[in-house]
């Protein structure tokens, strides 16, 4: 299998309201019948909304994003 891309790995994500609202319902769904432990799935969220916030924050695309 060839190596996910940090690109790649963010399209996967959902992109529209009813996308998210499938992927948070599938993820609930998950955790309630035992298929992932849900503190790792805890930490894997709290990961995943530093590293959001620091996407954000970065000048360097603030500034790319103003060029665009």
């Amino acid at each position: 299998m060839e190596e996910m891309t940090v690109t790649g790995l963010v399209a996967l994500f959902p992109s529209t309201k009813e996308e998210r609202d499938v992927f948070v319902e599938k993820l609930i769904d998950s955790v309630l019948a035992g298929c992932v432990n849900p503190l790792t799935v805890e930490n894997q969220l709290a990961q995943i909304e530093m590293v959001v916030r620091r996407y954000r924050s970065d000048e360097r695309v603030n500034e790319y994003i103003k060029r665009i």
